[in-house]
């Protein structure tokens, strides 16, 4: 198959009115089969060790996909050489691509000053992390980056192949909206699932119990009219109250558990556990140190059932540093890639099987959304996002609604203004 050349093409600078020379974005071509699969809307995956949750060791199977499903799966399907294209897995481990549900897409940050306003998330970036299927959202700044700017990144991550949502809302009250309410957002903006919140953060706006609880009846309406998730994700800084307000929330509502989503609270063991006993669920971080956040979610996993704890990577948001002042003295960005280091920790130091730990950034979090069966899972009628690892848990390979983005560690698709 050729590859596209590079050309130069003139552009004029709309500033300047002078003539530039730039060179088009090379895209790099799949191989051969995923190509002719694209054609077809079928391939066959053959040689993948599919290793579920409740197995004692991976089981080498076919899939035949197509239509951006799972539509076969078995030990020998017996289809002809001829019926479809043919993708060789050589071996490598399958597991569910991952859902991460907190992920600033337009960039978080902005403590600091403006220079530390940290750029949105790349296609490519995001495929390398094993991700098909996220969540975004604001951070701390909704004053320069708005919900709007939110709902387009995730669009256009929609249109570039993966399965995106999005939160309304963000730091500040009343909650930054695009249609006027938090469940108007919920009921007429399809990639709209829940809102964002912040508490016990000096960043924050200082939210009351009653404010609270107002705003989850607005999520529940939203979620229950639109048939969707219709959740309070809940940033939960080191402040003294911890997820206090929660607490005291649902003690003074009939709101369900299940509409509040605390997150980042790996640092915060005692309320987690007992905000999972109650049948909540808990988002711990990977993006800060995914080696302590493993350490703490396989604690969590001695006292709790396992479902209850998802994994996201908060990845594109600022993590600054304060002195005891509250005074900043540093900044850096969370990475995707802190999700796989955090499963490899999960592995080889906390000795949790694989599907075990893959589960709390699959199945898990597919389900808490309102996702699963369509996402989380290896199963016959479920999405092909498909993620492949090798012996050293390494990402290999990766298709998301049954479109390969990255084989064999060759990365196949990037963004359209992304560069080599």
């Amino acid at each position: 198959m050729k590859k596209s050349s590079k050309k130069d093409v003139k552009k004029t600078d709309g500033l300047r009115g002078a003539a530039k020379t730039t060179k088009a974005v090379e895209v790099p071509q799949a191989s051969e089969a995923a190509s002719r699969a694209g054609e077809s809307q079928l391939l066959l995956i053959k040689h993948a060790r599919l290793w579920r949750r409740g197995e004692a060791k991976p089981q080498e199977l076919e899939l035949l996909i197509g239509g951006g499903k799972i539509l076969k799966l078995g030990k020998d399907l017996g289809l002809a050489k001829d019926f479809c294209p043919i993708w060789d897995a050589g071996g490598d481990l399958l597991i569910p691509a991952y859902v991460d549900q907190h992920v600033h897409i337009t960039g978080g940050g902005g403590e600091g000053g403006f220079a530390n306003q940290v750029p949105p998330i790349q296609l490519s970036t995001i495929v390398q992390g094993g991700v098909a299927t996220l969540g975004g959202l604001l951070g701390t700044d909704g004053c320069t980056r708005s919900v709007e700017n939110v709902l387009a990144k995730c669009k256009g991550l929609n249109e570039e192949g993966l399965s995106c949502f999005a939160y309304t809302g963000s730091y500040v009250l009343p909650p930054a909206t695009i249609c006027g309410s938090i469940t108007r957002d919920i009921v007429l903006i399809q990639e709209i699932i829940g809102v964002k919140v912040a508490v016990s953060d000096h960043r924050s706006c200082g939210i009351t119990d009653d404010e609270l609880i107002k705003v989850g009846f607005a999520a529940r309406q939203g979620g229950v009219l639109a048939n969707k998730a219709g959740v309070v994700h809940i940033h939960v800084g080191s402040g003294k109250d911890g997820i206090g307000l929660i607490f005291r929330a649902l003690e003074k509502s009939d709101l369900p558990i299940s509409v509040f989503r605390p997150t980042h609270m790996e640092t915060h063991f005692e309320e987690s556990l007992r905000f999972a006993r109650l049948g909540g669920y808990v988002d711990l971080t990977t993006g800060g140190k995914p080696e302590k956040t493993a350490e703490a979610l396989a604690r969590l996993l001695c006292e709790a059932p396992p479902d209850r704890f998802t994994l996201s990577s908060d990845a594109n948001g600022s993590m600054p540093r304060w002195n005891e002042r509250k005074e900043i003295i540093g900044i850096r960005a969370s990475e995707i890639a802190a999700n796989q280091a955090c499963v490899k920790a999960l592995v080889e130091d906390q000795k949790i099987p694989l599907p075990e730990a893959t589960a709390h950034l699959s199945e898990y979090p597919a389900r808490a959304l309102g996702l699963f069966p369509k996402k989380g899972i290896i199963a016959e009628g479920s999405d092909a996002d498909l993620l492949f690892l090798d012996e050293q848990l390494n990402i290999h390979s990766l298709f998301a609604r049954g479109e390969c983005f990255l084989e064999k560690g060759k990365l196949l698709r990037r963004g359209r203004f992304e560069g080599e």
